[in-house]
């Protein structure tokens, strides 16, 4: 790294190391994967294992419904910090007919820090995608709770769009 200013202690160059390990297991339906994560650095250097199960099961042409769970536990060596990321999440995509699709999706989250306590999030939301030839309309609803050690929170968002692929 090469740097000019000046006042040079207002710069700490980061030297990062970022190995990614992982092995992933397909049987049918099933993917099971691990992923290991070290990322060694001088400004702020953690560790990831990170587990996940994902199941699809396909229900015909362009529907299926599939159940995804992952774990994940992050040290932060320089702030003595443990955070355990749970998430479990299902989907349900259907063709409703050759023009109009429908999705629904629930995911509930839970996070645990050493440092910053518990907090757990749900999320639902549904959507229709109308299609006709290159021009897709789709319209989508998603409610959101968020509830943490100091803090709760809800919110709702409503998506409209229009897409024209070429």
């Amino acid at each position: 790294h090469n740097v000019k200013t000046e006042d040079p202690t207002t710069f700490v160059l980061d030297d990062v190391n970022d190995l990614l390990l992982g092995v992933e297991y397909r049987l049918a339906e099933l993917d099971l994967s691990y992923e290991y994560n070290n990322h060694d650095s001088t400004f702020d250097p953690y560790t990831v294992h990170r587990l996940q199960a994902l199941y699809v099961l396909p229900l015909g042409i362009a529907s299926s419904f599939s159940a995804d769970l992952t774990r994940e536990v992050i040290d932060f060596t320089r702030q003595d910090n443990q955070v355990t990321f749970d998430r479990a999440s299902l989907r349900w995509d259907y063709r409703l007919n050759s023009s109009l699709d429908l999705n629904a999706r629930i995911e509930y989250r839970d996070e645990n820090s050493s440092a910053n306590g518990e907090s757990q999030g749900f999320d639902q939301s549904l959507g229709f995608t109308w299609h006709k030839r290159q021009t897709s309309v789709y319209c989508s609803f998603r409610n959101s709770m968020l509830e943490g050690p100091n803090s709760e929170q809800e919110s709702q968002f409503l998506q409209f769009g229009v897409r024209r692929a070429f």
